[in-house]
């Protein structure tokens, strides 16, 4: 039982080792890979710009006054921007596995906790009114809690017994009300009208900033490929036209593709669209069922599915954690009025 206002966790298990052996090893290979990639761009503006030209190797004059320079330019500034992110997620994680602390405080409004690796802190904030439930997650037993804008990892520190603990030191604290409130996941996107609520998984605003990344990506794209049309046919200008073609159909998917369900008392309906081209499915008299099934490699699958006498659909779906889908199963058992079975 934990006392107090204050408590903390520390990393537990052997397994933490091995991991963090495997993401040293890892490293070293990420650290090749950012030095190759940020030479690659410096001895391609060098030959753009004629700096250092004497210096530089002769295929990187030829590759710079090719019609392909462009697109290997925008490769590779994508490619290190992700390399570079996936580097530093992957230190933190080393560190923190090896000597890491989360401390966890109250709060009159609800409880905070600070993220400790040797010198360096951040800190974090759960205001009681924002969460919905606090729990202990199936599949790796950490601590999280469901607010209004998703699921947040409170800790994945401790052992299994440290971890229940503190989620029942918490809930005690905190007094949430009964998690099957009927309130749609915080991560879905609902338009009520009257009885009729529509739900989608993409928000009107979150699919404007998609498109206009995605449209802004196959722009970029196309200049490439446009600025390889003077140049003789190349490897580098059909690999630019392809990609142009794929971002461009992904983005015209995304701004005028739609996919919600339409949910009244008695029906559920799954609509999808594509400009003028739609199509619906509309389940009445069904029944409402959450699946778990485990594959080969020990990972969680949770579905939540609509069936009838004739036909049955995948309403959501979700790895390792069950709680998005069961909020969406009892808020649309709530508001359909279908039988519900877990």
């Amino acid at each position: 039982m934990i006392s107090g206002t204050t408590t903390s966790l520390r990393p537990a298990g052997i397994g933490r080792y091995i991991t963090a052996a495997f993401l040293l090893v890892w490293l070293g290979g990420w650290i090749v890979g950012e030095v190759f990639a940020i030479g690659m761009l410096g001895t391609m503006f060098g030959s753009m710009t004629g700096l250092f030209s004497e210096r530089l190797p002769a295929w990187s004059s030829d590759l710079a006054t090719s019609g392909g320079a462009a697109f290997v330019i925008i490769f590779l500034l994508i490619w290190l921007t992700f390399w570079t992110i996936g580097g530093v997620v992957a230190l933190t994680h080393v560190a923190r596995s090896l000597a890491g602390e989360d401390v966890i405080g109250l709060s009159d409004t609800g409880f905070e906790i600070v993220r400790r690796v040797g010198p360096f802190r951040r800190r974090s904030s759960f205001e009681r009114s924002a969460i919905r439930r606090l729990r202990v997650r199936p599949h790796d037993k950490a601590v999280v809690a469901d607010t209004a804008n998703g699921m947040r990892i409170v800790t994945t520190f401790g052992g299994s017994a440290e971890r229940d603990a503190l989620a029942h030191w918490l809930n005690r604290h905190l007094r949430l009300p009964d998690a099957a409130t009927g309130t749609p996941p915080a991560t879905w996107y609902v338009r009520t009208e009257g009885e009729t609520s529509y739900l989608s998984k993409v928000g009107p605003g979150a699919r404007l900033i998609r498109s206009v990344i995605a449209w802004a990506l196959t722009a970029v794209a196309g200049g490439a490929w446009y600025a390889s049309l003077g140049q003789a046919a190349s490897l580098g200008s059909l690999a630019a036209l392809l990609l142009t073609l794929l971002l461009a159909i992904g983005a015209a998917m995304s701004t005028f593709g739609r996919r919600e369900w339409i949910v009244r008392p008695g029906e559920l309906t799954f609509h999808k669209s594509f400009a003028l081209w739609t199509v619906e499915r509309t389940f009445r008299n069904a029944q409402l069922e959450v699946t778990h099934e485990t594959d080969s490699d020990n990972d969680h699958h949770y579905k939540l599915v609509v069936f009838d006498a004739d036909d049955r659909r995948t309403v959501h779906s979700q790895f390792h954690d069950s709680g998005e889908v069961e909020d969406l199963a009892r808020w649309l058992a709530t508001r359909t009025g279908f039988a519900r079975s877990c």
